[in-house]
């Protein structure tokens, strides 16, 4: 596990989808592994559109069939809740759960330099996308914009460091051409 720096920066756990009925309820759609964090917060960052950002209290959460709701402390109607679609959820970096050995935070991958075993640059991890069993990690290359998908998958990828931004990886024939 790496130090976090004494300046905690906003992790984005959820995004606000839509309202849900009319007494300010909203439907989320959790951007995280672990959705029953949102039982235990008492509170979030509430991320518009704009940027502008306030601190809420969650009053209640229950899950949906294909996502969460949420009751927010002052949103009590429809109204209220149809100005939060399209904001984000956030909380602190040092709210994070820890994680088990050989797992990271998905902003941590973000922007680690990809190398194949023998050095070649690949280019940088510029996003991961969930598929099943295991995430696909998407890298780009600055000089040509060409990408790369390769799975993060034990065959595929050979080392992580966070300390020196470095994914090493093993690709197979056709994976890189």
């Amino acid at each position: 596990m790496t130090k976090r720096k004494k300046l905690a920066k906003l992790v984005t756990i959820g995004k606000i989808s839509k309202s849900h009925g009319l007494k300010g309820e909203v439907k989320v759609l959790p951007l995280t592994s672990y959705p029953e964090r949102f039982e235990k917060l008492e509170k979030v960052t509430l991320e518009y559109p704009n940027g502008n950002k306030m601190e809420i209290k969650l009053k209640k959460t229950r899950y949906s069939s294909n996502g969460l709701i949420l009751v927010l402390d002052g949103i009590n109607d429809r109204n209220a809740s149809d100005s939060l679609v399209g904001s984000y959820l956030n909380i602190s970096e040092t709210e994070l759960i820890e994680l088990e050995k050989d797992e990271f935070f998905v902003f941590d991958l973000i922007g680690l330099r990809v190398e194949t075993e023998s050095g070649f640059y690949l280019g940088k991890v510029t996003d991961l996308i969930p598929v099943g069993e295991s995430d696909v990690y998407v890298i780009k290359r600055d000089e040509d914009k060409k990408e790369f998908l390769i799975p993060s998958r034990k065959e595929f990828v050979k080392s992580i460091n966070l300390k020196d931004s470095l994914l090493v990886v093993k690709p197979i024939d056709g994976m890189i051409d």
